[in-house]
Order: structure tokens, then C-alpha cells, then sequence
């Protein structure tokens, strides 16, 4: 028994000298060595990563595919300017509802009180100034003659003459009518 207690008290000095060292596993944890080569292969789990702590400089280039982004979650903010061009739109989808105002806006003038105000006259017809306050004279101008009735009185036309800034000239080759007609006019602003 003597013998077992004087082992007992020589290694308790020993543990308290520090003479004891400590596996080599243990050792590396302690000195925050761990490396790729001490992980075994596939053996890191997603609850092993603390949350929100894989980064942009973690993940390899091109690593992220369209089947790993949650459908409707890429937005305008995470679009480069400039980064989406014609060939990336598909065809005929895009249509006036898409486009702003500034780029293009229709407009009717109607044969009444509020059509004559913006200058639109059918029954006076000949040279009109139309007051149009997106026109400027890089714009381009589409007119239409819309016959309210649904009837087309054949042979009437207008056309677009001079245009300033708010307002463009229309020359129309009639005067006056039975049937009322509306202008469609489409405004293009491509500068």
C-alpha cells in the first residue's frame, strides 16, 4: 500500500511540474492547429458552420448556379447596371406598359371641348398646333385618325409637320365632317 501512495504522490507532483504532455490530438486543439488534413473527408455538417459565417471569398467562382437562388429572389439591387441586354429579354415581351413615359406615351385628343384645347380641330381641319407637352425636337411622332363611329371616311389624313418643343404642327388633308374622329398620336423620345 505504501508503494501504491508513493506512485500516486509522484505523479501528482509530476501533473502539477507540468511533466505530463498530452496526446498529440489534444496538443493540436489546444494550439488551434487544426488543418484540412486533421478533418476527415465529408465529415463537416451545415450545423458545424456557425451561422451567416460562409462569405463571398469562401465560395470558388462560378459555385453558385440559378438551382441553388430561391425562385423570385434575384432583385433589381442585385443586377449590375448595365448587365442585362436585348438578349436576355424574350421576344415580344416587352410591350408599351413597360416603357416610360419619357421614352414613349400615347395620347388621344377627342373630338370635344378637351380635344380643341390641345389644339385638335377636325372641323376646322387644315394646319393644327398641338399642344403636346412631352414633344421635344428629337421626338418622333406617330398619328392615327380614330373614327368614333367605326366608320373610315376614306381619303382622310393627317400628318405631322413642324415640331418644337410641347408642341408639334399636324396638316390634315380635310375639313370638317359628320362622324366625330379622335387623334392617336404616339410620342417617341429616343434621347
Amino acid at each position: 500500500m505504501r508503494q501504491s501512495f508513493l506512485i500516486g504522490i509522484i505523479a501528482l507532483v509530476a501533473f502539477v511540474a507540468g511533466t505530463f504532455t498530452a496526446s498529440p490530438q489534444l496538443a493540436a486543439f489546444a494550439a488551434a492547429t487544426i488543418t484540412s488534413t486533421d478533418i476527415v473527408d465529408n465529415t463537416i455538417q451545415s450545423i458545424d458552420i456557425k451561422d451567416a459565417q460562409i462569405k463571398t471569398a469562401d465560395l470558388a467562382g462560378n459555385a453558385v448556379t440559378s438551382g441553388k437562388i430561391k425562385s423570385g429572389e434575384v432583385k433589381l439591387l442585385d443586377i449590375a447596371p448595365n448587365s442585362v441586354d436585348s438578349s436576355k429579354i424574350v421576344d415580344g415581351s416587352i410591350t408599351e406598359a413597360d416603357l416610360s413615359d419619357s421614352l414613349m406615351k400615347t395620347v388621344t385628343l377627342h373630338d370635344d371641348a378637351s380635344g380643341l384645347a390641345a389644339g385638335w380641330d377636325p372641323d376646322t381641319g387644315g394646319k393644327m398646333n398641338i399642344v403636346a407637352p412631352d414633344v421635344t425636337l428629337e421626338s418622333s411622332i406617330v398619328v392615327n385618325l380614330v373614327f368614333t363611329t367605326g366608320l373610315n371616311e376614306s381619303g382622310k389624313q393627317c400628318f405631322v409637320g413642324d415640331v418644337n418643343s410641347g408642341q408639334f404642327q399636324l396638316i390634315c388633308n380635310f375639313q370638317g365632317g359628320t362622324d366625330p374622329v379622335d387623334l392617336r398620336y404616339t410620342v417617341i423620345n429616343t434621347s
